[in-house]
């Protein structure tokens, strides 16, 4: 649970979702330290994020309906003992950046190969990187893809709950989650 600290208005006079472009320059994009934009304040915390919507899947389902193959069967038992799952994913925030390379359905194997199982693997994989690889699986097949992260800029949030791999927040980014015309 992040308490961003009284976020105010959007006092920059960009409209929704402009601001990530902004937000990436300040980033120097080896996965290092965000620079802080001009005016935010420095104890807010920098989130990036996929935009995805994830859920387990046990390895069976996967090896069985999917074909997922040994190997990856073999990296994603070792990723955590007792963990016998993989991560799919199930939901996509439109005019996202990872939506324009991500399927629902994908099993998400990697991220900059190192193999991830939980919804925490993921998020510390992430980091605050704004650019990182995907290794999935999709019909039958291994990719890997290149995926661009969002920066959540914290703009008229006030607090942020990470739970189960899902970022929840007032209703201003749920808006966005629904598309056009919403």
């Amino acid at each position: 649970d992040l308490d961003l600290g009284g976020a105010g208005s959007n006092d920059g006079g960009e409209g929704e979702g402009e601001g990530d472009e902004a937000f990436a320059d300040a980033h120097d994009g080896e996965g290092g330290e965000i620079d802080a934009p001009e005016g935010w304040p420095a104890y807010w915390p920098r989130c990036r994020s996929l935009d995805l919507g994830l859920k387990r899947l046990p390895l069976s389902t996967a090896r069985t309906n999917m074909k997922l193959p040994a190997e990856w069967m073999e990296k994603l038992q070792a990723c955590h003992q007792g963990r016998s799952q993989v991560l799919a994913v199930n939901q996509k925030r439109h005019l996202s950046p990872t939506s324009k390379v991500v399927q629902e359905g994908d099993l998400i194997l990697a991220v900059d190969s190192k193999p991830v199982c939980t919804f925490r693997d993921v998020e510390e994989a992430v980091g605050d990187r704004a650019k990182v690889e995907l290794t999935l699986l999709r019909d039958e097949e291994v990719k890997i893809v290149p995926a661009a992260t969002t920066l959540v800029d914290g703009v008229g949030t006030h607090r942020i709950l990470v739970w189960a791999g899902m970022l929840l927040q007032c209703s201003y980014r749920a808006i966005q989650e629904m598309g056009k015309g919403a």
